[in-house]
């Protein structure tokens, strides 16, 4: 990440103090935000609270890293130079299952209708997040986004070991 050195950046941007009880523990997030100092203090937010953080500059970048790691929850801003959010929600949600395209994604975005909160839901993703980010609801919603999607893995699993177990599903 970038210099953060006496810039005060996370502190405005965040806007509030942070309490360190780390509960995004072991939570792989993948941050994907084209604005530089936007990208640094949002993944900066999610270390200090425990999550180990991908960071992409854009659509292409974020799936080369889907194709690396598998996150427990993805952070997109929606409007981005190149490819926006909604085009990274369109290849997330067209992956299979076990290549990511049912990992649960959260928009951000300076837009704030409720129009635009709709589209956002519409899209595919789970959540909407206005930007400016409040730190303290964002790290909630990772957390619960992350929990869940870690309920489901683990039930995918079991089910797939069940299933193997009786000799229906298994893997070549």
């Amino acid at each position: 990440m970038g210099e953060w050195a006496g810039s005060g950046a996370a502190e405005v941007a965040m806007g509030q103090s942070v309490v360190h009880d780390s509960p995004l523990d072991g939570v792989r997030v993948l941050v994907v935000e084209d604005h530089e100092l936007v990208r640094e203090v949002i993944s900066r937010l999610l270390v200090e609270f425990g999550a180990a953080v991908t960071a992409a500059g854009g659509v292409a970048e974020a799936l080369e890293a889907l194709e690396r790691e598998r996150p427990d929850v993805v952070l997109s801003d929606i409007k981005m130079a190149d490819e926006d959010g909604y085009a990274l929600i369109r290849r997330l949600r067209a992956l299979p299952p076990d290549r990511g395209g049912q990992t649960p994604a959260v928009g951000l975005t300076g837009l704030i209708t409720a129009e635009d909160r709709a589209r956002v839901l519409r899209a595919g993703f789970q959540y909407y997040v206005a930007k400016p980010v409040d730190a303290r609801t964002l790290v909630s919603i990772v957390a619960a986004l992350a929990a869940r999607s870690r309920t489901a893995r683990g039930s995918a699993a079991r089910a797939f070991h069940h299933r193997s177990a009786a000799g229906v599903g298994t893997r070549p």
